[in-house]
């Protein structure tokens, strides 16, 4: 009796593997498994924590970046040119954090016709925590201004 592997005429003959079951790829031989999907749960939550992490060191970085001015707001209540050319700007600075601040306030005078700077000036302000303070500027125009507007122009070191 022939074997029930054997060899078609003119091919070398092959032995039975061991446990009698065909090579694989051999004619009649099962297929092999495919390897069961995997699916994209894994890759979907990695992603969440890597999205999660760049939004968490964005919004950390732009807290520990805040400027530290930012709660300081000034306002001009007066803005004036005497006769003799004398210039005065006068305000209130409001602190909205909750700690003391000593800055330095600059406010250029500017002259309404053409709003060229006529002269600036520069003040040290306490101002206390969660409250506020008056501050005053002074300058002089040249005898040709008549008019001027106040423009503070920075709140800080």
């Amino acid at each position: 009796m022939a074997p029930p592997y054997a060899a078609q005429s003119g091919a070398p003959p092959y032995a039975a593997p061991p446990g009698g079951a065909p090579p694989a790829g051999y004619p009649g031989a099962a297929p092999e498994p495919t390897p069961a999907k995997k699916g994209k749960a894994g890759l979907i939550v990695g992603l969440l924590v890597v999205l999660l992490l760049v939004v968490g060191g964005v919004v950390a970085f732009l807290v520990a970046n805040r400027d530290s001015g930012s709660d300081l707001t000034a306002t001009i209540d007066t803005c004036t040119i005497d006769a003799d050319g004398t210039l005065t700007a006068a305000g209130t600075l409001r602190n909205e954090g909750g700690s003391e601040s000593s800055v330095k306030m600059t406010v250029e005078f500017r002259n309404s016709d053409g709003d060229a700077v006529v002269d600036k000036g520069t003040t040290d302000v306490q101002a206390p925590g969660d409250g506020s303070t008056d501050w005053d500027v002074s300058g002089s125009a040249p005898d040709d201004v008549q008019r001027v507007t106040c423009v503070v122009t920075k709140i800080g070191d």
